[in-house]
């Protein structure tokens, strides 16, 4: 079956058989029946004679840009070539592209968002987080402005909140028993300063 259609911009698909004197044998337009096959490439042509098949873009007699695909008519020496105009065989998969090019663009978007919100929310409070412990393991005060930081993560609801209010709690902890400590060590101290009973009980009362 020979076939042509049109798109809305130029010449849609359109299928000849030739046969092996290069001599059009089959074409919708009966007025190329018989006729060389002009405008189509040598290549292609001595290709399908040959018995090869394949897919070759070439520009057409009229200097417009074809796909050819061609094949051989088993148990002939004839050849079948449909061509058809390369922005209308491309088109499908052009569409493609721009989607999936939308799509990719969508999706880094997304996650630009994402990282962004990511960092702001958790990442960073984190880090600030790690700061403050290790801070208290090393017993160093806490700047105005990081203790306000820390106050304002304390007041989250999520589990950031949470764990900000526990490493306070662990801070205050820590506090009492070092001040425990501190005080039985002056305590000791005193015990050791003097061996006079009722200096000893008077300093350990106060």
């Amino acid at each position: 079956m020979i076939t042509k259609y049109r798109s809305g911009r130029s010449e849609g698909l359109q299928a000849i058989i030739i046969d092996n004197s290069r001599k059009i044998i089959a074409h919708h337009e009966n007025k190329l029946l018989l006729r060389s096959t002009i405008g189509i490439p040598n290549s292609l042509v001595s290709d399908v004679l040959r018995g090869n098949e394949g897919n070759q873009v070439s520009e057409s007699g009229d200097g417009q840009e074809m796909l050819y695909s061609f094949a051989p008519v088993p148990s002939t020496d004839w050849g079948v070539i449909i061509s058809r105009p390369t922005e209308v065989a491309f088109a499908t998969s052009q569409v493609v592209t721009r989607s999936m090019l939308i799509v990719v663009v969508v999706y880094l978007g997304v996650g630009m968002i994402f990282w962004v919100g990511l960092s702001r929310q958790v990442i960073r409070p984190m880090e600030k987080l790690a700061a403050f412990s290790q801070s208290i393991s090393t017993n160093r005060k806490l700047s105005k402005g990081e203790r306000e930081e820390l106050t304002s993560l304390a007041k989250r609801q999520d589990q950031v909140g949470n764990l900000t209010r526990s490493i306070l709690h662990l801070e205050e902890l820590i506090a009492d028993r070092m001040k425990e400590q501190s005080t039985l060590l002056e305590t000791s101290t005193v015990v050791v300063s003097s061996l006079d009973l009722r200096t000893i009980l008077e300093r350990i009362l106060d």
